[in-house]
C-alpha cells in the first residue's frame, strides 16, 4: 500500500467472525448463527475510489432459523467506485444444486439489486428454510431478481420465474411445473402456474401471506 499515491497493490485482508443470535445490539442476527471467514485481495486506488476485490468467503457450522447449512466456500469478485459496488460469485453448491448471483449496491440509493439463479436445487430444504409448513419434493430451477432497500429490509421485493421437475405436494404430483413468483409486503404470489402430468395440464394462480401460509 502506498500512502503517497493512496494506491493499494494486492493488499490482503483476513476477517473472521462468529455470529451468535444471543448477542444483543444493532448487529444481532436473531435467525443466523455460525462461523464466518473472509479472505480478500484488494487492488486499486482510494482517491479517487476505484477498487477491485477478489475474495473467498468460508462458512462453517451455520444455522439459519435452526436449519443446518452445509459448509461452503464462496468466491466473490467486486468493483467499488464512489457511486456503487458491483459484485458477482462463482458457482455456490447448496441444497444439492448450484447457485450464482450478481448485483450492485448504490451508495446514494442505499439499495441492493441482485440477480439470483439456481440449477438442480432440492426443493424440500428450501421450503424448510422459509419455515413454510408445506410437504413437497422436487428439483427446482429459478431465475430471480431481488431488490433490497438496506434502510428497510421489510420492503424487499423478489420476482422471477421458476420450474420444478418431479414435483410432489400431496396429493398433487406433476412431472413438470412452472410459473412466476412475486414476494413483497409480506405476501407471496404465484402466477401463471402450469402443472403437467402425462397428457394432463392444470393451470392457476395462488397467493398467501408469508406469516399465514395455510
Amino acid at each position: 500500500m502506498s500512502l503517497e499515491t493512496k494506491e493499494l497493490s494486492n493488499t490482503r485482508i483476513l476477517v473472521s467472525a462468529q455470529i451468535n443470535p444471543n448477542i444483543q445490539g444493532e448487529m444481532a442476527m436473531e435467525n443466523i448463527s455460525g462461523n464466518l471467514e473472509c479472505e480478500a485481495g484488494i487492488t486499486g486506488t482510494l482517491q479517487p475510489l476505484d477498487l477491485h476485490c477478489e475474495s473467498v468467503f468460508t462458512t462453517d457450522n451455520v444455522k439459519i432459523k435452526k436449519q443446518a447449512i452445509e459448509s461452503m466456500k464462496i468466491k466473490w469478485e467486486a468493483d467499488i467506485d464512489s457511486n456503487e459496488v458491483t459484485y458477482s460469485t462463482r458457482q455456490i453448491n447448496l441444497f444439492d444444486g448450484s447457485w450464482s448471483l450478481d448485483g450492485q449496491y448504490g451508495f446514494k440509493e442505499h439499495s441492493a439489486k441482485v440477480k439470483l439463479n439456481t440449477e438442480q436445487v432440492s426443493l424440500q430444504p428450501v421450503m424448510q428454510l422459509f419455515e413454510l409448513p408445506i410437504e413437497c419434493k422436487g428439483i427446482m430451477k429459478a431465475a430471480l431478481d431481488v431488490t433490497l432497500p438496506i434502510d428497510n429490509i421489510k420492503q424487499m421485493v423478489i420476482s422471477g420465474s421458476w420450474n420444478v421437475t418431479d414435483l410432489v405436494i400431496p396429493p398433487i404430483e406433476a412431472k413438470y411445473a412452472e410459473g412466476r413468483i412475486v414476494i413483497e409486503h409480506g405476501t407471496a404470489q404465484f402466477d401463471k402456474i402450469r402443472l403437467l402430468q402425462g397428457k394432463g395440464l392444470a393451470q392457476g394462480d395462488v397467493w398467501f401471506r408469508l406469516n399465514q401460509p395455510e
